[in-house]
């Protein structure tokens, strides 16, 4: 029977039994003691005290889950039943955390179909619930659900890898640790004998690797694995093979997979399956650049067929199922990758980024620490470990690792001679605040720390930008001279009165980390005000008391070349209909070219709304797009700034809206990029945002439905409203 009590911390959305509410569902003090005292004794063992505390009177709500658990664990499974039944009856039929136990109570009473349906129904609601996804793997193999079995397994692995510490490591290889040698042979002798007869091999081979001593493990690979197979792998490798080719290998590889192997030597064996499973992990990554998922997925596995310990091919098995959406695949095989390399720290980055975006921050803070303590030279651990810590708040220690950034830059500190600025007061000299290597978003962010560093030094700033930025920054840091980037560097940096010097990213650190403290309300960028208003006026058409709402739903603003930020790659219009239907609101398309323009004929098409590219934009999307500069630049912003309200995805217009103050709704990802934070209406670096944030992977709809309610309020000449 699976045990109901988790060894690991819950997965997204599934409802613990040991860390359920500490107010009692009853609604009493005494209650509330009983559910503390229920959960004391349920986590010490004492079953039975936890199920006397019943007594004369009807345990209900949380106190019921507590009992049934306690009654499941002994095996009694009809009282089990009625005590999750009497709970549901007060916490709701939503409870994921007492579905899946009312399908351990049918798991424990035999009935596999009742047991599969209700697992299936967590699962639904909460797809990376760990506990309801060793059920459904139990219940599949109890069935004799070979395939469905090993699938469901997989998703359990991810799962609960998701979940555990780190620390458990040496308990997860790849299967669960309470599925031990014995199941795993049963397995695969099912598949020995199925279609899937390579995969009976791999799994055998998993054993051996678990268990190298195992007789009957060693007779079942040596019945199963497959020939050596070098030269067919190339041609596999190279995508050579032509269908004959590939037909005849198979009945070779069936014909020789049959046959006693043990007068061949293993060293040899061995040597020609590394070979193989290098050349396969080399095609899988060269179709993973391809964009073809699928097949990298297939080439990845067949690698691990002819070799299950080496790590190469976990890695590209990984990739591919990220880019296919099976997240919780694609965590079981980083940590399958890991287990095989634990001091190569590839694969701890890569399991940390498959962890964050679960938002399982803590455990991918973790994982980056030991990608960081097996390279401890290497700027890229360090730096993933810089964003995963300013994400949670941690900012002294994020920004002391944010700065192993400055290997990436190509403007080293000795570009200038000026000492490096360490925090203090220059006594009236100015400090230069250069540009560094970066995305025009993480500048603009970084430049919301000028006014606090010109509070510091005690005198003005010379601020060094990307050059479509000068007049914008100029125009809102009037006592600051505000210089092109340049290589050479601008003469103004030579100036007599330029004391010392500082990376743009290095300010926060100096200043003191906490950027709710450093950030000013007002605008770090201004747009010209005589556009502003022109376009305001043009916008408007006649219709003055409109809300002129701009709408951007890509990643790149005007089709500029940007990280996507789990931002869509094409609109569903469906989801965003809500915001075509709020009274007195003017939508202008902040987006521009050709795929902006056909999403705009989907959006007329199909949902009969029109919302036609204006020609300033488009002029402004030819000028950024081309590159040419300042001027294009300066008519985005002034078309952002005669803006009432901006919604948009997480983008580089996001972070021009903040840093002009124009009221947003930035709508984000269920796992957002670092500056946006895991949770909040509010971030501290553009006061003048809002965040509405995906409540699961995906799903749109959600924020989009939020923004729309806080444009109504908007429109109330109520801003604040955007922050419920």
């Amino acid at each position: 029977m699976v045990d109901p009590i988790p060894q690991a911390p819950a997965g997204p959305g599934e409802a613990s039994a040991v860390h359920g509410s500490s107010t009692a569902a009853d609604g009493t003090e005494a209650n509330a003691a009983r559910v503390d005292e229920a959960r004391r004794r349920l986590l010490a063992g004492d079953d039975e005290g936890v199920l006397a505390l019943g007594g004369e009177i009807a345990p209900a709500g949380e106190v019921a889950r507590l009992m049934g658990l306690a009654a499941l664990r002994q095996g009694r499974a009809a009282e089990a039943e009625a005590l999750f039944e009497a709970a549901r009856a007060e916490l709701g039929a939503t409870d994921v955390g007492l579905t899946v136990a009312l399908g351990g109570t049918a798991l424990a009473a035999g009935d596999l179909e009742t047991a599969e349906a209700r697992f299936r129904a967590a699962q639904a609601e909460a797809p990376h619930a760990a506990a309801a996804a060793v059920g459904l793997a139990e219940t599949l193999t109890r069935r004799g659900d070979t395939g469905g079995a090993v699938a469901a397994w997989r998703h359990a692995v991810g799962a609960l890898s998701a979940a555990t510490p780190a620390r458990f490591d040496s308990w997860m290889l790849s299967l669960p640790a309470d599925v031990g040698v014995a199941p795993m042979l049963a397995v695969a002798r099912a598949l020995a004998v199925s279609p899937a007869r390579d995969q009976g091999a791999f799994v055998a081979r998993r054993v051996l690797t678990v268990a190298p001593g195992d007789a009957a493990a060693r007779a079942l690979w040596d019945a199963l694995r497959p020939p050596a197979a070098a030269p067919a792998a190339a041609r596999v490798m190279a995508g050579t093979e032509t269908e004959a080719e590939g037909k005849a290998e198979a009945e070779v590889g069936t014909k020789a997979a049959t046959r006693p192997v043990h007068h061949e030597s293993p060293a040899q064996a061995d040597a020609d399956a590394a070979t193989a499973a290098t050349l396969l992990t080399l095609r899988a990554e060269a179709l993973c650049q391809a964009e073809r998922a699928e097949d990298a997925a297939a080439a990845a596995r067949a690698a691990i067929d002819r070799d299950p310990t080496a790590a190469a091919p976990w890695h590209a098995l990984a990739t591919a199922l990220e880019t296919l959406g099976a997240e919780d695949e694609a965590i079981a095989a980083h940590l399958a990758a890991v287990l095989r390399a634990p001091t190569d720290p590839a694969g701890h980055q890569g399991l940390a980024r498959a962890l964050e975006r679960r938002n399982l921050l803590d455990s991918a803070i973790e994982r980056w620490g030991m990608a960081v303590a097996a390279d401890p030279e290497g700027p890229d651990g360090h730096l993933g470990l810089a964003e995963a810590l300013l994400k949670g708040g941690a900012y002294r220690d994020g920004w002391d690792e944010h700065e192993w950034r400055v290997l990436h830059t190509d403007r080293p500190a000795g570009s200038f001679a000026q000492p490096a600025w360490s925090g203090e007061p220059l006594g009236g000299g100015r400090l230069l605040v250069w540009r560094e290597r970066q995305g025009l978003a993480e500048e603009v962010l970084a430049l919301r720390l000028a006014p606090a560093a010109a509070r510091a030094t005690g005198g003005a700033l010379l601020l060094e930008v990307t050059p479509a930025l000068v007049t914008a920054c100029a125009r809102a840091c009037p006592d600051a001279v505000v210089i092109p980037a340049a290589d050479p560097p601008h003469p103004e940096t030579r100036a007599e009165d330029v004391v010392s010097q500082v990376p743009v990213g290095s300010l926060a650190r100096l200043l003191g980390g906490e950027p709710s403290t450093l950030v000013d309300d007002g605008p770090t960028l201004e747009a010209d005000p005589a556009r502003v208003a022109a376009l305001s006026d043009a916008l408007r058409d006649g219709q003055s008391d409109s809300l002129l709402v701009g709408l951007a739903w890509r990643a790149g603003p005007l089709g500029a070349d940007e990280s996507p930020g789990g931002c869509p790659e094409a609109p569903d219009w469906a989801d965003w209909r809500p915001l075509f239907s709020v009274p007195g609101v003017r939508l202008v398309p902040l987006q521009a070219g050709a795929e902006a323009a056909a999403d705009l004929v989907r959006l007329r098409d199909d949902h009969d709304i029109a919302l036609p590219l204006e020609p300033v934009l488009a002029a402004c999307a030819d000028g950024v797009a081309a590159g040419e500069g300042e001027d294009a630049l300066d008519a985005l912003l002034a078309l952002v700034g005669a803006m009432d309200v901006v919604v948009t995805v997480d983008s580089t217009l996001a972070h021009l809206a903040g840093a002009l103050s124009v009221p947003g709704i930035v709508l984000l990802p269920f796992a957002a990029s670092w500056p946006w934070g895991v949770a909040g209406t509010r971030m501290p670096w553009y006061p003048s945002l809002r965040l509405a944030r995906q409540v699961a992977p995906g799903a749109w709809g959600s924020p989009v439905g939020r923004a729309a309610q806080a444009l109504a309020r908007f429109r109330a000449d109520d801003p604040s409203g955007a922050d419920s």
